[in-house]
């Protein structure tokens, strides 16, 4: 426990180190989001209005809430959720050089991740709160209550848990700071428009396969959807998804463990 206290104090000890660089990039992140995703899809989308049509793609009725109402979840999801996967890819490329010295030492490697993944569940709830400050400000909707603030704390952490695992396993394969680069591009793609985040899946008919699929499998959706659950009825809290979430964190972690003993089994 105290090696884990240790290498979270070194994280924060970093963080705050470069802690001007840092808050640029935490706030840059949201507000370069609304600005070039929300903005242009608030005048594309007008979700108060009561007919939309083309062909058989889209169905006959809009969805009631404004589209604001999507997009601050969107935001706060995508954000979040982009920090806790980046963050293991970053930390990884920057220890990489030490870690065969670090585990000649008492610390242990499952230590080492425990608190490195300590580190991206406390960041990203940074980058959390951050999002959420800013998109408030630049949002003209005011509709959370303090019980909405605690219900998406709650939701936000299997998001964390599975994008966090999820970049701690994908370390083992990317090596370069360009190559976290393009990885991280294309996971804001997928979270941003293949999950129905930035573009309402109500605007869909579900005789399309991926909208069926999406509604039925796509376990990204399902995580955002919780916050849209959370505004349109009050029901904040999908165990099915939780469950799955955190399962699935569990087995990205574990086979991340048994990848790195037997990258580094001969150090031992």
């Amino acid at each position: 426990m105290k090696n884990i206290l240790i290498l979270i104090n070194r994280e924060f000890s970093i963080f705050f180190k470069k802690i001007i660089l840092n808050l640029f990039f935490y706030f840059s992140f949201p507000i370069l989001t609304y600005l070039f995703l929300v903005i242009i899809f608030s005048n594309l989308f007008d979700l108060t209005k009561g007919l939309i049509r083309n062909q058989d793609l889209l169905q006959f009725n809009a969805p009631g809430m404004e589209y604001s109402y999507y997009a601050v979840p969107a935001i706060l999801f995508v954000c979040t959720s982009m920090i806790a996967f980046i963050l293991p890819l970053i930390i990884n490329i920057r220890d990489n050089k030490y870690l065969k010295y670090i585990y000649t030492t008492s610390l242990t490697p499952l230590s080492y991740f425990n608190a490195l993944m300590i580190c991206v569940i406390l960041f990203s709830y940074i980058e959390f709160l951050i999002s959420f400050l800013v998109i408030m400000q630049l949002s003209s909707i005011v509709f959370v209550s303090w019980t909405q603030i605690v219900y998406f704390f709650i939701i936000i952490l299997p998001s964390i848990l599975f994008f966090g695992t999820l970049g701690l396993l994908v370390s083992n394969f990317v090596k370069s700071y360009q190559e976290t680069l393009i990885v991280s591009i294309f996971l804001f793609l997928f979270l941003g428009f293949g999950s129905f985040t930035f573009i309402p899946i109500d605007y869909f008919s579900e005789t399309l396969n991926y909208v069926s699929f999406s509604k039925s499998y796509n376990l990204v959706f399902h995580l955002y959807d919780m916050f849209i659950s959370e505004l349109e009825d009050g029901k904040f809290f999908n165990l099915q998804t939780f469950i799955i979430s955190i399962l699935l964190s569990v087995i990205f972690y574990g086979i991340h463990i048994f990848l790195n003993y037997r990258k580094n089994k001969d150090i031992r």
